[in-house]
C-alpha cells in the first residue's frame, strides 16, 4: 500500500478537524477515464481519494468506502458514473483546496 504525507488534521477519534497535524492519504494512481484523472484507496481507513479532470487540481477524499465498493469501482465500465451513483452523496468527503495544495476541508468547507 502506498501513501504520501499531506497536511491532514484529525482529532483523537480519527475525525478530521482543524489544519495543523500530519496524516497520510492514498497515493493517486492514474486511471483510464474521461471524467477522472486518478484514484487511490486506503484499506486501513476505508478512504477513497479521487481527482477529477479539470483546470484545478482538486481532490476528494471519501470516507467509509468499504474495500468491496472500491473493488467494484476499479472494475466498473465507467468509473466516473460509478462515483456519481455509488460514492457521491453516500459518503462524507473532504475536498482539497486545489492548485496543487493538499489541505482538505470537510464537505468542501473550512472547519
Amino acid at each position: 500500500m502506498s501513501h504520501h504525507y499531506i497536511d491532514q488534521p484529525r482529532d483523537g477519534d480519527g475525525r478530521w478537524v482543524g489544519n495543523s497535524t500530519l496524516a497520510f492519504v492514498p497515493k493517486l494512481n492514474k486511471v483510464d477515464s474521461t471524467a477522472l484523472e486518478g484514484r487511490g484507496y486506503n484499506d486501513k481507513r476505508s478512504e477513497l481519494r479521487v481527482r477529477y479532470k479539470g483546470g484545478k487540481k482538486v481532490d476528494y477524499l471519501y470516507e467509509g468506502v468499504q474495500s468491496e465498493t472500491n473493488q467494484s469501482f476499479i472494475e466498473a465500465e465507467s468509473q466516473g458514473r460509478f462515483v456519481n451513483k455509488h460514492i457521491k452523496g453516500d459518503h462524507p468527503f473532504l475536498k482539497s483546496t486545489g492548485f496543487g495544495r493538499l489541505r482538505f476541508y470537510r464537505n468542501g468547507r473550512s472547519s
